[in-house]
């Protein structure tokens, strides 16, 4: 299918320095130290989460605001500094197909954090355990966790339109420090899953922060 013939809300962004024909997770990249993977797995299954972190690829729904991201965090960033040059990949819902996903930054799990009793310091696995079981439910329940491309295009369609206001709301909140040297704190975007641990490339195109 052509670029041009996808509908708006069947296309996914990801960025990086790099420019590729197809995006990889970091397990089949084999970026990722063994006894991280490990870990990865064994945190995934003990908190019953979409997958371990080494098997996903992280999308926005829409461009980015590079006309701002350089104002709002400064030289400080690793990434999001003016004048940086990245790639930005744009790959389409059937390339991706049917995987795991979650959407993470979402209101959903702000509320979720904020009514979950985090007093229980000694026993914090069984507190994240219970967490996350609490947010998983309630996120699954709104469809930002989902196994399919179409109930994704659903999420895609929610939340497009959002990513400029959330950079700005975020860069105003008292947590921007917290989360300042990670790429989209505060800012929904999905964590897809993909079986292969790869999905194809349809465009790719140089782009700078401003």
């Amino acid at each position: 299918m052509a670029l041009e013939a996808l509908g708006t809300f069947d296309k996914l962004y990801h960025y990086a320095a790099s420019e590729f024909s197809e995006l990889l997770t970091p397990r089949v990249r084999g970026t990722t130290d063994p006894k991280k993977l490990k870990m990865a797995d064994e945190r995934a299954k003990r908190f019953g989460l979409v997958g371990p972190y080494c098997d996903h690829i992280s999308f926005f729904f829409e461009p980015i605001p590079l006309d701002i991201l350089g104002k709002l965090f400064g030289k400080d960033h690793p990434v999001w500094f003016s004048g940086n040059k990245l790639y930005q990949h744009v790959i389409s819902l059937d390339d991706l197909g049917d995987c795991p996903y979650e959407v993470v930054e979402t209101p959903t799990q702000n509320r979720v954090a904020d009514k979950f009793d985090w007093s229980k310091e000694d026993k914090r696995e069984d507190n994240l355990t219970e967490f996350f079981k609490q947010q998983n439910r309630a996120k699954t329940l709104n469809g930002e966790i989902g196994y399919d491309k179409k109930k994704l295009h659903e999420q895609i369609s929610k939340y497009r339109g959002g990513t400029r206001a959330a950079y700005i709301a975020m860069s105003k909140s008292e947590d921007f420090q917290d989360g300042f040297m990670q790429y989209a704190a505060g800012v929904p975007h999905v964590m897809a899953y993909p079986p292969s641990g790869k999905v194809a490339v349809l465009e790719v195109s140089q782009v700078t922060v401003k």
